[in-house]
């Protein structure tokens, strides 16, 4: 992947990997908050034991596509701000619809995972998480906040 040039893609069964153009990685939420160009809502609150370890900014093939990753200590919880829409909600069935103070999410279960995606102001907030109980994905949706 480090030898490809942007715009490039590898394929591995039903996946393509594309190499954007620039990824950034940032050491705080202070400092990709400072960097980003584009205003989002940040994980304030996460459940014990939980916390993020490393902001990641990619840019992609347009400059103007960009996607902040919180990725956490955890493989069971996955947070992604994309400043566009990227998933098409109503497709979903069976759905339940949470409000927060910010956001309204829409969420959806299979088995032990969790997926919620709310948009507000025309950035899209993932949320992802798997083998956690319900209190605490609520906590992780409660706790999205600028």
């Amino acid at each position: 992947f480090n030898v490809m040039e942007p715009g490039e893609s590898i394929e591995d069964g039903n996946i393509t990997v594309i190499k954007g153009d620039e990824m950034i990685v940032f050491s705080s939420m202070e400092a990709a908050a400072a960097h980003c160009s584009f205003e989002c809502m940040f994980p304030k609150v996460l459940p014990s034991g939980i916390y993020v370890e490393k902001i990641i900014e990619t840019l992609g093939e347009s400059l103007d596509y960009k996607t902040i990753m919180f990725a956490t200590n955890t493989d069971d919880v996955s947070i992604c701000v994309n400043n566009r829409v990227t998933i098409d909600i109503a497709t979903w069935e069976k759905t339940q619809v949470y409000q927060t103070k910010h956001i309204t999410f829409t969420i959806i279960e299979f088995g032990d995972k969790r997926q919620a995606v709310g948009v507000c102001d025309g950035i899209e907030y993932v949320i992802y998480c798997q083998g956690i109980d319900e209190s605490d994905f609520l906590m992780i949706l409660d706790g999205m906040s600028e």
